[in-house]
């Protein structure tokens, strides 16, 4: 075979598997949007419980580094939905997102549980650990509504 035969063998047989692996994921995203989503459109994980005797439970400051603004803004990649719910109907639950300055302004004061590790086993059933660190505090805080 000619030198310019081997090459183009090799460049197209590169092609093929460049080919084959994105029809791969195009199709695994394929089947993903189509069956993996709720009535509403969204993608949903299992029930993850948390549980607190204190006031509220937070997490620690959620940054994304290293990604472009331009790639967050207005839901370019999609709308996050949180849902909660007490496991007494007689105790209300208020779910909120705030930046970290505003959520540490609003339960200044209050004691709550701060999520200090969240790890999720995937051998198995999908097994929670959660660690909190406690947030002393001796205020109650203001209505949400009312913020």
């Amino acid at each position: 075979m000619r030198p310019g035969k081997i090459l183009l063998l090799v460049f197209g047989s590169l092609a093929v598997l460049l080919s084959i692996a994105l029809l791969g994921g195009g199709g695994f995203l394929l089947w993903a949007h189509t069956t993996q989503r709720d009535d509403e459109g969204f993608y949903t994980s299992g029930v993850t419980r948390f549980s607190s005797t204190a006031y509220a439970i937070t997490s620690e400051k959620l940054q994304i580094l290293d990604v472009p603004d331009w790639l967050f803004e207005g839901g370019r990649l999609g709308t996050l939905r949180i849902r909660g719910s007490s496991t007494d109907p007689a105790k209300p639950v208020f779910v909120g997102v705030a930046g970290q300055l505003d959520a540490d302004r609003y339960l200044a004061g209050v004691e709550h549980d701060e999520v200090i590790t969240f790890d999720v086993a995937y051998s198995g059933p999908h097994e929670l650990t959660v660690e909190y660190r406690r947030v002393p505090g001796t205020a109650a805080p203001a209505p949400p509504a009312a913020q």
